[in-house]
């Protein structure tokens, strides 16, 4: 019995130092060794470009208007066609500027100025000059103007003159270019106005 109980002890011993060895080569996550450990590495920031700031739309949806004078200039004119009269051209001429052909009957114009009643053959004087000026119907392309055409004329303006449209009482010319060049104003059974350069002209049938 007392053999027994000697190995028991010296069994229990040699658990004991095994144990003790066991825990003294543990490592705790919490040591040292992991506390002193170097921080990690900074990472260099990248550098992504310039970044282009533009200005936002006003809340009420009104939209900014451009300072760029070319931006300006390029905007559309409400769909109108572009005028060679100055800001000083547009007004008519009076009559007593205008050297009218008596020779030539004005055609009837009562009621409202429509195409039909302008169609044909038109008679215009420009100072001493008369051309012969021809409006028709056809379309000229898809300007929403109709062709117009003046051979053999002296007066350059005159000549120039490739399309016409009614608008109210007045009868605008254009050129080849889509360029106002005449504009007229209905006077009794004829019209009168000023073509691009200020010269007076009149226009019977």
């Amino acid at each position: 019995m007392a053999k027994n109980l000697v190995k028991l002890v010296q069994l229990g011993c040699v658990a004991g130092v095994f144990a003790l060895a066991g825990c003294t080569t543990t490592r705790s996550p919490f040591s040292s060794s992991s506390r002193n450990s170097a921080p990690p590495q900074q990472l260099t920031p990248v550098n992504t470009g310039t970044v282009n700031q533009s200005e936002l739309p006003p809340v009420d949806g009104s939209q900014p208007q451009s300072q760029d004078p070319q931006l300006a200039s390029a905007q559309p004119t409400d769909g109108q066609a572009e005028s060679l009269f100055g800001e000083s051209d547009g007004s008519f001429v009076s009559l007593d500027d205008v050297n009218e052909n008596t020779n030539v009957a004005g055609r009837d114009l009562t009621g409202p100025l429509t195409v039909l009643k302008l169609l044909g053959v038109w008679t215009v004087q420009a100072g001493e000059e008369s051309c012969r000026l021809n409006l028709t119907q056809s379309a000229k392309g898809s300007t929403g103007r109709y062709r117009a055409s003046a051979p053999n004329c002296a007066v350059p303006a005159v000549a120039a003159v490739s399309s016409w449209q009614l608008a109210g009482n007045q009868v605008q010319l254009f050129n080849e270019q889509g360029q106002m060049i005449g504009n007229l104003l209905q006077n009794g059974d004829r019209f009168v106005g000023t073509m691009a350069g200020g010269q007076g002209v009149s226009m019977v049938g």
